[in-house]
């Protein structure tokens, strides 16, 4: 969505004098090293162009012709009717940074207007504090009566920072619900015109857009495109669960997950891509930046749901002795990461870990065990005969969260 790949460096310095060795080991931090997943492999595939910078879309003139916002590329004729014809359940997802417009109605994204009830599909907006997801009924054509919508109030939204986002509907319970980083916050189900399918647009020409909708000009004193940061754009053809929005939106996903349509992970190099954003599911939806949208360094931090400890230890290491540092790792994360650690540099050929590769599971302790032979110390004593530094680092690999820690 990942970034800024937050990684604190285990430190352990020695000072040899003679028969003794005294060591002094540091464990800072479990850093976090993020994984490029396989599916940027896959979008280099589809775009050679695209490229992992840590990056953000940044919006920042909301109004006028000069309103700036992304469309999905109109000459991908198959691919923008594959879009219009999700109909039975939909997931629409993306990180925000949000910029108050009081008093106005600022569009997230979505197929909506001009020409109410025509060609209004889906729609996701801001209006103050208040999120709302609105999805129109295909059969009847009542304004905004027969739409189904969902309405959440989030009095932090302008100062919580990142704010992950997920609007799901689906035509098997007709619910539309909205997502606060991973925490359902909206629900709801309009009983006198329930929907089971989302209505298509009439005028095909039209565009899925993100950071604003083609029904803005239809108020142009109320109506504005989105002000702020956009990031780690995803749309899916299902409803994903609770959990599936809770432990994927800190992941960068491979591009390849059963019906997801369209994902932008916004980190693509401008100078090389022409303004456009690279679909990394390989479904060629490319999006057009408008109006000089622009990518800018993101900021956004996950932060770690783990803990080490101890997190500092003092020793003497004696060359004729065995040394055994013990650590417990605790993982707070509801679901749960896969993790490995492991030596680096220096002194690692000394040391031996008792587990490399792991699953964690909430609240369950993990014990690591760092062990160094005293045959290895005394050769080590041997040869070095001058005072030297020397660098351990215990890195953990978080290959649940995003690579793009700072997207």
């Amino acid at each position: 969505m990942i970034g800024k790949d937050v990684h604190q460096d285990g430190i352990m310095k020695r000072n040899e004098d003679r028969a003794a060795l005294p060591l002094k080991l540091i464990i800072l931090f479990l850093g976090i090293f993020i994984l490029y997943p396989s599916g940027f492999v896959l979008a280099q595939n589809c775009d050679s162009t695209q490229e992992c910078t840590g990056k953000t879309i940044s919006f920042t003139v909301t109004s006028g012709k000069g309103a700036q916002y992304v469309d999905v590329d109109p000459t991908n004729a198959a691919g923008a009717a594959k879009i219009r014809s999700i109909d039975t359940a939909i997931t629409f997802e993306a990180w925000l940074k949000p910029q108050l417009q009081p008093g106005k109605r600022a569009y997230l994204g979505g197929i909506w207007g001009p020409n109410k009830d025509h060609n209004d599909a889906w729609v996701c907006y801001l209006a103050d504090t208040k999120i709302y997801f609105a999805l129109s009924s295909p059969n009847t054509f009542f304004g905004d009566a027969d739409n189904t919508v969902a309405i959440a109030d989030v009095p932090n939204l302008y100062s919580r920072g990142w704010v992950h986002l997920a609007c799901v509907w689906d035509g098997v319970s007709q619910e539309a619900r909205i997502y606060i980083d991973g925490a359902e916050v909206a629900r709801s189900r309009n009983a006198v015109y329930p929907m089971s399918l989302i209505h298509h647009q009439e005028d095909n020409k039209l565009l899925l857009e993100f950071g604003s909708c083609n029904g803005l000009l239809d108020d142009p004193n109320l109506n504005r495109s989105f002000l702020g940061e956009m990031d780690e754009i995803r749309l899916w053809s299902r409803a994903l669960t609770a959990n599936e929005i809770r432990c994927q939106r800190n992941k960068s996903l491979d591009g390849n997950e059963s019906h997801l349509e369209l994902y932008y992970r916004c980190n693509d190099s401008i100078a090389r891509t022409k303004f456009q954003l690279v679909d990394a599911t390989c479904n060629g939806h490319l999006g057009q930046f408008r109006n000089s949208a622009n990518l800018i360094p993101s900021d956004r931090d996950v932060p770690a749901t783990f803990t080490l400890t101890p997190n500092i230890v003092n020793a003497t290491l004696i060359c004729q002795n065995d040394s055994i540092f013990t650590f417990t790792l605790l993982d707070t994360e509801f679901c749960g990461n896969s993790l490995a650690a492991f030596c680096y540099s220096g002194d690692a050929a000394l040391f031996t870990l008792s587990q490399t590769a792991f699953n964690t599971q909430q609240n369950a302790a993990v014990i690591i065990s760092a062990f160094r032979s005293r045959s290895t110390a005394k050769r080590n004593c041997i040869t070095a005969c001058n005072p030297f530094f020397s660098i351990l680092f215990l890195w953990a690999v978080w290959s649940i969260h995003s690579r793009k820690i700072r997207s």
